[in-house]
């Protein structure tokens, strides 16, 4: 990592990510971090690419509800009062530090009305991408975008 970082002045993520990131979690993680975030570009990009690679729409669409169900649950906790997004954030099991200022964006961006209704237009999305497998890429699109776009706002 130093040596490939050698004459940066210093080690950034980016260099962390080229060196020791797995290339896959990491657009992932742009989906549903772009989608939490009110992110399309960063969604789209990182969708196209993990569909262009192989990736089944409805493995990606899981992953997109099980960050949805972890948001609902730190929402819920907000919502109660037992803690801020920041903390909310940084206490998410499994999330790397890294991930910390799009969560804590998310948190902010959505109710936990708007969450549990995410949920379930997202397992909505589920059930006709296994149902239509021929559509499920462009229906696993609209529904991320529409997500995306509505930015927690319905």
């Amino acid at each position: 990592l130093a040596l490939y970082a050698l004459g940066s002045g210093k080690i950034e993520r980016h260099h962390v990510d080229a060196i020791v990131g797995d290339a896959s979690a990491r657009e992932i993680d742009d989906v549903v971090d772009g989608v939490f975030c009110g992110m399309l570009g960063r969604l789209d990009q990182a969708f196209t690419r993990l569909t262009a690679a192989g990736e089944d729409s409805d493995t990606l669409i899981g992953f997109v509800i099980r960050h949805a169900q972890a948001l609902l649950v730190a929402r819920q906790g907000m919502d109660a009062g037992r803690s801020s997004a920041a903390e909310a954030s940084a206490s998410m099991r499994g999330m790397p530090f890294t991930r910390r200022k799009d969560i804590e964006s998310a948190l902010n961006r959505w109710s936990s009305d708007q969450l549990g209704k995410a949920i379930v237009a997202l397992q909505g999305t589920m059930a006709n991408v296994r149902r239509h497998p021929q559509l499920a890429r462009q229906l696993a699109t609209r529904a991320l975008w529409n997500l995306t776009m509505s930015g927690g706002r319905g």
